[in-house]
């Protein structure tokens, strides 16, 4: 098991989705809506792989959501089903989580949120690819009726 160190700025703006999960079922933190704040980007590169990345998983899994990615997400434990039906267990497990999320007809509320780029951060180059692979991979397993 990964521990994950919490800094307490990251406990404030997880407070600001717990505001909403009384009224959604899940409920995502954001840094691509109206009102986010980015305090300290990731390198160019970075930045434009993500953007294409969202734009990529948004087209393939048909989604609306802007930013699958950030990282805190809250449930209500009625949505305990869509962790059972997890294939993915790397990268792709957020958009994963969130494809599930529509099929199952769970409202996602995206929240705006301060996010600064960590320099401790794991995710490599490698990482995107990897991603661009489990895209599809989700795609083919709904295809597939893997997630019934």
């Amino acid at each position: 098991m990964q521990v994950i160190k919490v800094e307490p700025e990251d406990l404030s703006e997880l407070k600001k989705l717990q505001v909403y999960i009384n009224d959604f079922p899940v409920v995502i933190a954001s840094r691509a809506i109206d009102e986010a704040q980015v305090l300290k980007r990731q390198n160019l590169i970075k930045v434009f792989l993500g953007r294409l990345g969202n734009k990529l998983i948004k087209y393939t899994l048909g989604l609306k959501i802007n930013d699958t990615q950030c990282g805190f997400k809250l449930f209500q434990t009625q949505t305990k089903i869509l962790f059972e039906k997890l294939i993915i267990n790397r990268w792709g497990f957020d958009f994963e989580l969130l494809f599930l999320a529509k099929i199952f007809k769970y409202s996602v509320k995206e929240v705006p949120v301060i996010w600064h780029n960590r320099l401790d951060s794991r995710v490599t180059s490698l990482a995107y690819l990897q991603t661009l692979v489990q895209v599809f991979q989700v795609r083919i397993n709904y295809l597939l009726n893997k997630y019934k």
